[in-house]
């Protein structure tokens, strides 16, 4: 069985079986000894596993919070750039005779679909009509009150709120990624040198190999 060839779940599940086998099985237990993997020795490789079993399901738990966080992101994105393309349409059609303030809001150019330039379109945008005493009452024609600006805003830091917990969120999931890998990479030189061991232990005796392996005697 080439171990280094499994998948990363299928590799923690043979090296707890090889490991605990070797401690609890006493022919296997004895000639390992002899090769220096006292059970205490042992134990270090089977609290190595556990540890990379316990990373293996934070990494998951992670990337299930990233896809999350992404997916609420990509709702409120759309649901932003629909209010945005309108509301600023609404203030071209209101300023359009007023050059000056159609310059002062930005509208000329398109709405950008980079996150981070599409939040700032915005927060420019609806604090320069909050703030613009002639931009307010032009635009307040058109259904955009005071009121409907304020909650404009408190939407757009929502959609900043959500962009800080997307990119949060695949930080911790980088993260993980990374501890899980570092984990697995010290399994895998363990147990690579204990099999290499344990190959040659049992060279001869094919039926204790398989015992290792948790393998049934096939006798």
């Amino acid at each position: 069985m080439m171990y280094t060839r499994q998948s990363t779940l299928k590799r923690l599940m043979l090296a707890q079986i090889a490991i605990g086998n070797a401690i609890k099985d006493h022919a296997l237990s004895k000639k390992l000894k002899e090769e220096g993997y006292d059970e205490k020795r042992l134990q270090v490789g089977l609290r190595k596993v556990e540890n990379a079993q316990q990373l293996h399901s934070s990494q998951h738990v992670e990337y299930a919070f990233r896809l999350s966080a992404t997916g609420e992101l990509k709702q409120v994105h759309k649901a932003m750039r629909k209010a945005f393309v309108h509301d600023r349409n609404v203030a071209r059609m209101a300023l359009e005779p007023t050059p000056g303030l159609y310059e002062q809001l930005s509208l000329k150019g398109r709405v950008s679909n980079k996150r981070e330039i599409f939040l700032h379109q915005m927060r420019h945008f609806y604090r320069q009509v909050q703030a613009n005493k002639a931009v307010r009452e032009a635009v307040e024609k058109y259904t955009l009150t005071p009121e409907a600006i304020a909650a404009r805003i408190e939407q757009v830091e929502a959609f900043a709120a959500a962009m800080k917990k997307q990119q949060v969120q695949r930080g911790e999931a980088q993260v993980a990624t990374r501890r899980r890998r570092e984990a697995m990479a010290d399994l895998d030189n363990w147990m690579i040198q204990f099999l290499f061991v344990a190959k040659r232990v049992f060279k001869n005796e094919p039926k204790q190999l398989d015992k290792l392996w948790g393998k049934p005697n096939q006798s």
